[in-house]
Parts: C-alpha cells; structure tokens; sequence
C-alpha cells in the first residue's frame, strides 16, 4: 500500500483540519469541504460567522479563529496554532544521522474557490500555513517557515450545508459498513492511529448495533443532521457528504463530539452492503485490481492476480517511470479473496483478506485488513478493518 508521507500536507490525517459546526449567530453560514482523490483523507467543515468570528476544529485539536473574505478566498487566522509532532522523513537526520523529532504549528487556512464555480457547490483549493519547528535532534528551536497565501494549495470539493447527499434514508432499518466503535486514540501522541471499520445498523429511531460486535448503542440524528453515536464514555458523529455513482461508496464526515460539539473530524468511505457481492469465480477473480489508493495519482498501486494463485502486488512511479514488484499468493475463503506476499527480504509475511461489500461495474467495495507476522515477533494488525474499493483494469496474465 502507499506509504505515508512525512511532511505534514493537508492529504494525510496529521493535518485534516476541519472547520465544525458550533455556537455562531444565526447569519452563520457552513460549508463542508472533502478531498478530490477517493484515496485521500482530511475533511473540514466551515462556520463562519456574521462578523469575523470563526471556529475551527483538526485532527488534534480546535480553536477559534478569525477571517477575511474576498467573495472568492476566505483567509482563516487562528487565536493560537494547532500544533502536533512527528519524526522527520527519511532523509532528513540530524548531525547523527538519526532521524529527529518535529512540530507542525498551523496558524492559517486559505480556503480558494475555484473561478467559475457556485459558491455552493464545487471545487476549491485549500492553503495551509504555519511553521515546522525542530523538537529534537542537533538544532532544536529552529523555526522553518511552511506554505504562504501565494500557494496554489490542494484540491478539494466544496458544499453548502443544503447541497450535502440528503440523510433522509438514515432510519430504522438502515445498515451501512464503514462506521467505527473504538475510542479515537489520543492524536498528540497517534495521530496516524486507525480504528477498525463495522456494519451499522439502526434497529430503530433510537438504538444502533454494530453487526460484527454486537455492541447496542443510543443513537439520534441532530439538527445539523449527524448521526451521534453515545459510545461508552464519548459520542461520535457522522454525517453524508457525497454519494459515489461510479464505485457505489459514500463519502461521510466523522467527528469526535463533546458537549454536542464537533471536537475533531475526518473523511470516510461507506458503502452500503450488497447480499451475494463478490469477485465471482477463480477466473472472474484472476484480474488486474488497481487500488483506491493511488488512483489520479503519479503512485498507483495494483493487486495483479493470475489464474495459477499465484501474483504480485505493483507499486508504480509514473513521473520516474519505474515500478517496483512483490510476488503473492491467492485464494478464496468463502467468498472473500485472501493474499499472502513476504516483506523485508522475508522477514515479514503480510496476510491481507478482501471481504466483499457490493459490486458497481468495474468496481468492487471490500471490506480490507491485513495481519503482519515479523518472522521473530506475534503477528500485529497493519490495516484495521476498512472500507475501500479495486477496480478491475483487464486480465491479469502472467509475466
């Protein structure tokens, strides 16, 4: 799978910051912000007030802010930055050549619309600003600036409050997968943390169930229409933001939520169930499936696998023009495709099972973990249960 990039950009969690609903004067107007690409994560949700008041909510944390708008460009300050840490990239040492500890301080959003575009729905552009400051290694307290008003920032989609995929269909009955049980970890320490992935149903207007548990749990849809979960000892939110024709899947805002307030919020994929989804027979399974990961990126990433249960999982660069291959095996278990491939010069082996969920097309939705066994340690979780999707790319045939 793709690995996850060190320097802090809006496109990992470490710096999805989310702009939630909160106490703003009537005139407030909210807008909810999502990534272009299905592989990318971060969310934000705007409030902006009828003055220049503005609360913001992150990854780790939340703060008040205030703004200026130019009709198209809203320049977010906030009162204190939002700060985390994280070990610089590979590459980056210290006098040592050891790799060292950092801080990201956020101290500005630029939210950008795209020219042309309705102010209530469609594409933008999100500037972050602030500065990276060396924690640890030979020279700690350096400052080093991050990002200015001028950058061309990331990609994003933008929707009005009124223009999000309606929740009318979110009553008893209701059954989706992708929503989540455990508590959030904390994110100053694990903000890369995963909780694993379930179904969800509501048994009625009050009462969710997580199927693969069984956990029952107080459920209500809020004004702003967030589903609150009252787990033991917190609540979670989520909300629909866009539903996915070509794949099947739904994108949905999660947020940690306090006092009925959003505290931190993210992106996630959901689907709803299909009874009798499957990748079908040994030769219909025997594919080329790229996943969702890397789609629209320069780093695509691909499970090849050939009708001998045998195949490769390719990680390719297309600006270098290079790929780099790892050999696998394959097999059904039930109706679920389970893939077995050797890491670290066969030190580690990675068992990754894809559980079904629906089937668009050329698009199939799984439910994914993989299990890593280090040849001299227990096995360990790598990928929580998730909702993600392939998609065929023709048949696989081998080199």
């Amino acid at each position: 799978m793709a690995s996850r990039p060190h320097h802090p950009r809006w496109i990992t969690p470490l710096l999805a910051w989310a702009l939630a609903t909160c106490a703003l004067p009537v005139a407030a107007k909210t807008m909810y912000y999502v990534p272009t690409a299905s592989g990318q994560t971060g969310a934000w949700v705007v409030s902006f007030g009828d003055s220049d008041k503005v609360r913001v909510v992150g990854q780790v944390g939340n703060r008040q802010g205030t703004y200026t708008d130019s009709g198209t460009e809203q320049v977010v300050t906030l009162n204190k930055a939002l700060s985390y840490e994280y070990l610089s990239a590979p590459g980056d040492v210290d006098c040592h050549g050891q790799r060292y500890q950092k801080r990201y301080d956020l101290q500005q959003l630029v939210f950008r619309r795209d020219a042309n575009v309705s102010s209530k729905k469609g594409k933008s552009s999100i500037v972050e600003i602030g500065v990276i400051v060396h924690v640890g290694g030979c020279t700690p307290g350096t400052v080093e600036p991050s990002g200015s008003p001028s950058d061309p920032g990331y990609p994003v989609q933008h929707f009005a409050e009124n223009k999000r995929a309606p929740m009318a269909d979110v009553a008893a009955g209701f059954t989706i997968a992708g929503f989540r049980e455990g508590p959030a970890p904390d994110p100053y320490l694990n903000p890369f943390a995963q909780i694993a992935a379930d179904r969800l149903t509501l048994d009625n207007a009050t009462t969710a169930r997580f199927l693969g548990s069984g956990t029952t749990v107080a459920a209500s849809l809020n004004a702003e229409q967030w589903l609150v979960l009252a787990m033991p000892g917190f609540e979670r939110g989520y909300t629909r933001i866009v539903l996915n024709s070509a794949s099947g899947t739904e994108t949905w805002m999660e947020a940690e939520f306090q006092d009925g307030k959003a505290q931190r919020v993210t992106n996630v994929m959901m689907v709803k169930p299909v009874p009798g989804a499957s990748f079908g027979t040994k030769s219909e399974a025997a594919r080329i499936w790229e996943s969702f990961v890397g789609i629209g990126t320069n780093t695509p990433f691909f499970f090849t696998l050939y009708g001998n249960w045998t195949g490769e999982t390719i990680s390719k660069n297309i600006a270098a023009n290079t790929e780099s291959r790892v050999p696998l095996t394959w097999g059904f278990d039930g109706s679920d495709i389970v893939t077995s491939r050797t890491l670290g010069g066969g030190s580690v082996v990675a068992t990754r099972r894809w559980q079904p969920l629906s089937r668009t097309g050329k698009y199939v939705v799984v439910m994914e973990e993989e299990v890593r066994k280090p040849s001299a340690s227990p096995s360990f979780v790598y990928i929580p249960a998730r909702v993600v999707f392939y998609v065929d790319r023709g048949k696989a045939t081998p080199p």
